[in-house]
């Protein structure tokens, strides 16, 4: 989406925005080239728990969401949009945890241009869809198609998109189950794995270059404990793998020698 070409370019931004803000129903926002928002709507903010728009400007997904992985997802969604040069088709996506559950949006992205068509920005524009989103229980009789895409809204919430690992509340609750599940006297073995200078390699070689490393460490992870651990991405460059089937303390040094 394009500039309006009368918007000073200092305020290209908000011109740019102005108009679309004033009466939406839907969650929109616009975000400069750094990712920091510069325009909310009044649903997004409310959504936030903020009582006002104004309250979302000049923070970023990081100041904003609680849910640290979640703010991940759609820090690294734009990023990915803005290497590519390409919107984002509709998706849906989770929002923040709610008293009534896991809500969510139908949200399309784009990239905000100026006059020589250089990205400026991001813009968001989601429909919070919750109220059509229900458990199958909650259904006279639910069909194949209605019961595979709440699958795959459930497993969105629960993985990384991008390694297909847990994310860290996933993570957690599963290691959890496995460790009250475990017989009495049980050996298993808890690693917390980073990767070195991988925010170098992103701001070296672009983000792309440290989705391959993030990526590659993923497969490597999976053949070296198998597909029984536990796996999960819990921060933007660390894992953590809980094998319950390690026998003793010489093999789970091993396992990562």
């Amino acid at each position: 989406m394009t500039n309006d070409t009368e918007c000073s370019s200092s305020h290209l931004l908000l011109c740019w925005a102005q108009s679309y803000f004033s009466d939406t129903t839907d969650l929109m926002f616009v975000k400069n080239i750094d990712l920091v928002y510069v325009k909310a709507s009044k649903p997004f903010s409310n959504m936030l728990g903020l009582s006002s728009p104004e309250d979302v400007i000049g923070k970023t997904d990081f100041d904003l969401f609680e849910d640290k992985m979640l703010a991940q997802r759609y820090t690294d969604d734009d990023r990915a949009m803005l290497a590519g040069k390409k919107a984002l088709e509709p998706y849906v996506e989770p929002l923040p945890q709610r008293e009534s559950g896991t809500g969510w949006s139908v949200t399309q992205k784009g990239i905000v241009t100026d006059a020589d068509g250089r990205a400026i920005g991001v813009y968001g524009i989601g429909r919070d869809i919750s109220q059509t989103v229900r458990l199958p229980q909650e259904e006279a009789q639910p069909n194949a198609e209605y019961k595979k895409s709440l699958a795959e809204l459930q497993l969105a919430t629960r993985t990384d998109s991008l390694t297909g690992f847990l994310n860290h509340n996933a993570a957690m609750e599963a290691i959890g189950e496995a460790l009250e599940d475990a017989p009495i006297g049980q050996v298993g073995a808890l690693y917390v794995i980073d990767i070195d200078e991988l925010a170098f390699a992103n701001e070296a070689y672009g983000h792309r270059v440290g989705d391959k490393i993030l990526a590659q460490t993923a497969q490597r992870l999976r053949e070296v404990f198998g597909p029984q651990a536990v796996v999960g991405r819990v921060g933007d460059d660390e894992f953590v793998v809980f094998a319950d089937h390690t026998d003793t303390r010489r093999e789970a040094l091993e396992a990562v020698a």
